[in-house]
């Protein structure tokens, strides 16, 4: 639609909710998760057309998919082998490979912003860490113990050092921050209720988040370095994102 919200048009049916979307790099396409005949597969929906591509095939869920920062390349999560691992293909759905082969659970992958590297959650419940896989030697990196990583995508700092995370501890939920240099792990945003659904500032200074602390889902701005919270909203939001 038009930003002055008129000429509104739906582009593709059987997205899914709660499914991570995200835009190409050249800003041309859409990225979703997608329900087609009855099961979930990638695709990439034409902004200017609405016009659905396929790109997998598979019989067991593909999810979790995300742009290589160039757009070359998608990372994304699978269990056509019977559980779920980290897959890699090009842009057209083609040269599909996996990333990871492991009785673990493996989903919720993220490009490095310079696609060196994927994170990726691996495990489930409070056993459930943060990983890392490098490219191309594919050689695999643990980055926490005992976190209790959710299935909620990570997010990589702007300049590539820092890792936010949301963790789980029964039904409380914080976001907290791994350096990779040293596998340093501090809280950043923690209340007795949800804190989550993050986004980092263009200059790695700050962070958005969501938290229900106050008895809603209000958006809320954290010093990335561990300083002062400020709450932004005085009424419901839903998840952040920054300008550039």
């Amino acid at each position: 639609m038009h930003s002055d919200g008129t000429d509104a048009r739906r582009l593709a049916s059987g997205i899914l909710a709660k499914s991570f979307r995200q835009w190409s790099p050249d800003g041309r396409r859409i990225l979703v998760a997608m329900l087609i005949d009855g099961d979930v597969e990638i695709a990439t929906v034409d902004a200017a057309s609405g016009r659905v591509e396929r790109l997998t095939h598979s019989l067991g869920e593909d999810r979790d998919p995300m742009w290589a920062p160039n757009g070359s390349r998608i990372v994304f999560s699978s269990v056509r082998n019977g559980r779920s691992d980290i897959y890699l293909m090009r842009d057209d759905g083609t040269e599909v490979q996996a990333l990871t082969n492991d009785q673990a659970e493996d989903v919720s992958p993220a490009w490095s912003p310079d696609g060196s590297s994927v994170a990726f959650a691996s495990g489930s419940g409070a056993n459930r860490d943060l990983y890392l896989v490098r490219l191309p030697d594919r050689r695999r990196e643990r980055l926490t113990e005992g976190a209790g990583v959710t299935k909620d995508a990570s997010r990589w700092s702007p300049d590539g050092t820092r890792i936010a995370i949301q963790t789980a501890k029964d039904t409380n939920y914080d976001v907290q921050i791994v350096r990779l240099a040293d596998r340093n792990r501090r809280v950043l945003a923690s209340s007795p209720a949800f804190d989550g659904h993050f986004s980092w500032s263009p200059d790695g200074a700050h962070l958005a988040f969501i938290s229900h602390r106050d008895g809603f889902d209000a958006l809320y701005l954290a010093d990335a370095g561990g300083g002062r919270v400020t709450r932004l909203t005085r009424t419901a939001s839903l998840n952040s994102d920054w300008s550039h």
